[in-house]
């Protein structure tokens, strides 16, 4: 009999687990952006030298999270640059259709998201 060069069967399943895990961990995380309030801050790396141009096209002088901010001056202008973000990854149509329906919604608190199973989310 020949084996089969590679892993053994049991090293390919320990890699399976260990590829699985990393994946729900992060579509936890990426729920809790997108539902919730969690910091997009990361997802921001790869565009960050086009954001400028998003705030020159705004007429902004800052982007902020509008769930960072802890106060504000009534009287201060807020401009929303959702969609303009979310832009800067050429997503599809269905795709700003879904992100301009979340921003239209409250956020989910993280808790009530943590205590869910990634199905029901």
């Amino acid at each position: 009999m020949t084996s089969v060069p590679g892993p053994a069967p049991a090293a390919i399943t320990a890699k399976m687990r260990e590829i699985n895990a990393e994946m729900v961990r992060r579509q936890q995380e990426f729920h809790l952006m997108a539902f919730g309030t969690d910091s997009v801050r990361s997802l921001l790396e790869p565009v960050a030298d086009r954001i400028p141009g998003v705030a020159k096209e705004a007429g902004v002088d800052l982007i902020v999270s509008r769930w960072e901010i802890a106060w504000r001056n009534p009287d201060l202008k807020v401009v929303d640059v959702t969609l303009p973000m979310v832009g800067l990854y050429n997503p599809s149509e269905k795709t700003l259709g879904i992100v301009a329906e979340l921003a239209s919604r409250a956020p989910v608190p993280r808790d009530t998201l943590l205590k869910m199973k990634a199905t029901d989310r």
